[in-house]
C-alpha cells in the first residue's frame, strides 16, 4: 500500500476523485486515493461512505488471503516427512559406492550423510523454491515481498543456524584426540540442547505469527505460502 500512496501523493485533487469513482479501477488503487484525498480533507460523504466500504472489502479480502495461503504449520510438516524419506533414500547412495570398492565415497560418507538434508534443501529452494515434499504439499518458498521466489543466499540463510551448528558438532570428532573427553563430551552436549531449544522456538514462531514465518525465515527474509 505505501508504494501506491508514493505515487498517488503526486496527483491533484481532481485527479484523484476521478480515479476513485472509477468501479473499473483496482479496490487498492482507489482506496488508495480515497485515503488520500481523506489526509487532504477533501472527500465528500458519498466517497466517505466508499472508503469505508472498501476498507472493510480490502480488509476481508486480506484476512482470506491470510488464512488460505499462510496457514502452512501443516503442510509444512507433511513435506518434512516426505522429504525424510526421500533422504533416507538418498543416504544409501554412499553404502551403494562402497559396494562397488569406491574408498573415496567410504572415506567421506559421514560428511556426506551429515550434511545431506541441508544440501537437499538449499539446491531445491534455491532452483525451485520447493523441495519434492513441498511440491507434493502444494507449498512454496518467497522472498518476504511474496513477488520474487527465493534466492541461492535466502536458501542458504533459512539453514545456516542448523549447519553451522552441525560443522562445530562435527568438528569435535576431529578434534577427539587432543580434546580432553569430558570436555568433548559436555561440549557436544551444550550444541545439542541449543539444537533441540532451536527446534521448539521454530515450532512456536509459526504458530505465534500471522504469516506462519518461522526463525528461520526471518532471518533470510523468506515466507512459505500454499500454491494452487
Amino acid at each position: 500500500m505505501n508504494f501506491y500512496i508514493n505515487i498517488y501523493k503526486k496527483k491533484s485533487n481532481s485527479e484523484l476523485h476521478q480515479i476513485a469513482s472509477n468501479s473499473s479501477i483496482a479496490t487498492e488503487t482507489r482506496l488508495t486515493c480515497l485515503e488520500i484525498l481523506n489526509e487532504r480533507k477533501d472527500i465528500n460523504q458519498e466517497e466517505l461512505e466508499l472508503l469505508n466500504s472498501l476498507s472493510a472489502k480490502n480488509s476481508s479480502l486480506i484476512n482470506k488471503k491470510s488464512f488460505k495461503e499462510y496457514s502452512t504449520f501443516g503442510d509444512r510438516f507433511g513435506a518434512m516427512f516426505i522429504d525424510g524419506i526421500l533422504i533416507q533414500v538418498l543416504s544409501y547412495i554412499p553404502w551403494l559406492f562402497s559396494q562397488f570398492g569406491i574408498s573415496a565415497y567410504n572415506q567421506t560418507s559421514g560428511i556426506i550423510l551429515t550434511f545431506l538434508p541441508y544440501a537437499y534443501t538449499i539446491a531445491l529452494h534455491a532452483l525451485y523454491g520447493q523441495t519434492f515434499g513441498k511440491m507434493l504439499m502444494n507449498i512454496k518458498v518467497y522472498d518476504v515481498n511474496e513477488n520474487s521466489d527465493c534466492s541461492f543466499k535466502q536458501a542458504l540463510l533459512r539453514d545456516i543456524v542448523p549447519v553451522t551448528f552441525l560443522t562445530l558438532l562435527f568438528s569435535l570428532s576431529f578434534l577427539e584426540i587432543s580434546l580432553n573427553p569430558s570436555l568433548m563430551i559436555t561440549i557436544s552436549l551444550m550444541l545439542g540442547f541449543i539444537v533441540f531449544i532451536w527446534s521448539i522456538l521454530e515450532v512456536i514462531t509459526i504458530l505465534f505469527n500471522s504469516k506462519r514465518r518461522a526463525i528461520h525465515d526471518y532471518i533470510a527474509r523468506t515466507t512459505v505460502l500454499k500454491i494452487k
